[in-house]
């Protein structure tokens, strides 16, 4: 509705909407709940959605501008929110408030230091664009994306800077995958190209939205956020495992980017893990029952144990850690078939079968622990 009637979050007035919005919902459910999150994944929702028109509104006609313009709304709405709701309610209700970023661990393909610098871009692009100015402790964006994108990148100002400086009490984070990047490369772009269009081209839905995706991307004279960010996504290692989304499977990346985050921001009330899991196929009752999740348990195993790593070899202030998902879930666009519950949905019947992962999962959290064999640093 408000995406018809003022362009949703390209207009200013979303900032206001959002914000009353906000309040409604601390007056009417502050009493019972106590953990607040204003936005999850604003890259999803402003890269996806106005940069590669894969999820709503589906706009890719501006990715070099409304990519921007949408963050900037979505970073100041959750800035007032939380203003409002320190101010107005946190005391009597006595609860937290944060947002929660989406992020890959972008892993140089060398050492060379080009490839350090391209890899370190691509975080600036994803992770910092939306967690510099709250935890960065000037309230700006990444320089190098100032240095990239300039005017088109909405600057706050100073009372603003000030606003979203801290604005959470947490650090949000979901994370599922590792990427390999390094400076541009021509060939190595090429090499990509099949991986990254078949992805595109499955959360698309139709040829139209594929075509209007891409035309920024290759058309000259069209500025892009993912030409600013200027890099090369590199293939990932031989022998490297993928869930059904089509995702890496790297734990050690896990390690990495809570290391960079707690290094980086120190964020006030640690990190906490909104997120992380997988997608498998499991066509069938019995196909899920026979596996006795040959991944699932793996993958869990391999996440926790790099995430206790981070927790005691490398300092990392990692609070808490949620999985994804519970159950079955409505995957974006890609609807019900990506399957990441712990435990099964029959979509026809709503019946509910816990997954072998679920019974892992359920000893991890009563004993608070996992039976695993540190190898090193």
């Amino acid at each position: 509705a408000l995406q018809d009637k003022y362009g949703g979050m390209l207009h200013r007035q979303f900032v206001s909407d959002f914000t009353a919005y906000s309040e409604k919902c601390f007056e009417l459910f502050g009493d019972r709940v106590k953990q607040w999150i204003t936005f999850n994944e604003p890259s999803c929702i402003c890269v996806l959605g106005f940069g590669l028109g894969m999820h709503a509104p589906g706009r890719a006609e501006s990715p070099g501008t409304e990519v921007y313009l949408s963050s900037h709304h979505l970073l100041l709405a959750h800035a007032y929110s939380v203003d409002s709701y320190r101010k107005k309610f946190q005391k009597k209700q006595r609860g937290v408030i944060g947002i929660t970023l989406n992020s890959e661990w972008w892993e140089p393909v060398s050492n060379h230091a080009e490839d350090v610098n391209a890899s370190l871009r691509a975080m600036n692009f994803t992770l910092d664009f939306y967690a510099e100015p709250i935890w960065g402790g000037k309230g700006e964006y990444p320089k190098t994306m100032r240095d990239s994108a300039g005017s088109r990148l909405p600057a706050f100002s100073e009372a603003e800077k000030k606003l979203i400086s801290g604005s959470s009490d947490f650090f949000g984070l979901n994370h599922y995958s590792t990427r390999a990047a390094g400076r541009p490369n021509v060939l190595t772009a090429l090499k990509c190209l099949p991986r990254e269009i078949s992805t595109l081209w499955t959360g698309m839905g139709s040829a139209g939205a594929f075509v209007n995706a891409i035309k920024p991307m290759v058309n000259p004279f069209k500025t892009s956020y993912f030409k600013d960010m200027d890099i090369s996504p590199y293939p990932d290692p031989p022998g490297t495992k993928y869930t059904t989304m089509r995702w890496a499977i790297a734990p050690t990346g896990f390690r990495k980017l809570l290391k960079y985050i707690n290094d980086k921001y120190h964020p006030k009330g640690g990190i906490i893990v909104t997120e992380n899991g997988l997608a498998t196929q499991e066509d069938t009752v019995e196909a899920m029952k026979s596996d006795v999740d040959s991944i699932r348990v793996p993958f869990f195993k391999g996440y926790l144990s790099e995430m206790h790593k981070a927790i005691t070899v490398d300092g990392s202030d990692v609070r808490g850690y949620y999985a994804w998902s519970f159950m079955d879930n409505f995957e974006w666009s890609f609807g019900n078939n990506k399957r990441f519950g712990l435990v099964r949905v029959d979509y026809e019947t709503l019946e509910r079968t816990p997954k072998p992962i679920a019974h892992w999962y359920k000893k991890v959290m009563d004993s608070n622990s996992i039976h695993i064999e540190i190898k090193g640093k």
